[in-house]
């Protein structure tokens, strides 16, 4: 992730540290496997942010730090996230929330294509009481034009399995952040698995349709 996005530290248990250190607001993203959700929004959102971090939140209160082992057999009951920090001067919370719903399937329960358990599940975690009114209304927004058949898709195949939007949002609890090997995953590794696909695009017709 070139542009203004911050390098990752070596540590995993420094990196968070200090990019707290970093000026700006805090988002966290669950769109199934964390390595598409960081290279998505990286990608579209590059000048904007400021670093981003993938790892772990929710979780069962005996798992302290999981291992990406630990969160893979769906026992610690994490959820794979996004943590990102933001310029908002640059990029509202409310078109990060909008992106974020343009290439994972929001619809599908903890399953995004082939990823399947409950660390893929669809959310997002706030970090105020105005992303949560920002997260809510927006999913209120998106799930009125799927139940009224508005949602102008990018290709038939990429549209959403179901009609039901699953995501959930809750308050950001502890994040983990995952090992170094698991940071910026497909910058690094250019011809790797990937389950994200643009589902759509926020085009004047969608926009529209999502202000109506």
């Amino acid at each position: 992730m070139g542009g203004g996005i911050s390098r990752l530290f070596n540590t995993r248990d420094s990196r968070w540290k200090e990019i707290e250190c970093i000026k700006g607001e805090t988002a966290t993203f669950g769109a199934g496997c964390y390595w598409g959700t960081e290279h998505f929004f990286a990608k579209h959102f590059r000048e904007s942010l400021l670093a981003t971090s993938v790892g772990f939140m929710g979780g069962k209160g005996a798992y302290k730090n999981p291992t990406y082992q630990e969160v893979c057999t769906g026992e610690s009951g994490h959820i794979e996230v996004l943590q990102i920090k933001f310029d908002p001067v640059k990029v509202s919370y409310l078109d990060l929330v909008k992106y974020f719903f343009t290439f994972h399937d929001p619809t599908t329960r903890n399953r995004q294509d082939p990823d399947v358990g409950p660390q893929y599940h669809s959310a997002i975690f706030y970090h105020s009481e105005a992303q949560k009114a920002t997260a809510e209304d927006v999913i209120k927004r998106l799930q009125q034009m799927i139940s009224k058949e508005q949602l102008t898709y990018h290709l038939p195949h990429h549209r959403y399995c179901e009609r039901h939007i699953c995501t959930t949002v809750g308050k950001a609890t502890h994040f983990y952040a995952a090992q170094k090997e698991h940071q910026q995953y497909l910058e690094r590794n250019l011809i790797s698995y990937c389950s994200h696909k643009k589902r759509f695009i926020w085009s004047s017709k969608n926009q529209q349709a999502f202000e109506a």
